[in-house]
């Protein structure tokens, strides 16, 4: 009777770690920290046509790069494979615009700038003045 008792409980055991096998993969392969947000993107210039504007910066690699542009809500996308992305952006100069990134299910938080001419960060046009 003995014998049966701990070939019941070594099932039991075994069932457990089982589990466990399964359960401890998937917790590994979670992140532990949220998606960074982008910087503010380092590259903004007006396009050849009027209202539209070629922006860019750098985020994570493979992550999936959004612009929204605040005054319209229009969203464009890109696909970033190396760590930095370029978009086209519907915009005129002074709007609010931001940038966020989506990595898999989780989603950065948004970073916040102006549309002007900015190359390496710095802006090269006038500054923008709030409206009256």
């Amino acid at each position: 009777m003995s014998r049966l008792r701990w070939l019941a409980s070594l099932a039991r055991r075994l069932r457990v770690l089982g589990v466990l096998g399964v359960l401890g993969p998937a917790a590994c392969l979670s992140p532990t920290l949220p998606l960074p947000p982008p910087e503010a993107p380092d590259y903004l210039t007006a396009a050849a046509e009027p209202g539209v504007w070629r922006i860019g910066g750098t985020a994570t690699a493979g992550a999936m790069v959004l612009v929204r542009n605040e005054r319209t809500g229009v969203i464009v996308g890109v696909e970033d494979a190396d760590g930095s992305y370029l978009v086209t952006v519907e915009a005129e100069r002074c709007d609010t615009a931001s940038v966020f990134e989506v990595l898999g299910t989780h989603a950065s938080e948004s970073t916040y700038f102006i549309v002007r001419e900015t190359v390496n960060g710095v802006p090269q046009d006038a500054p923008c003045t709030a409206p009256p």
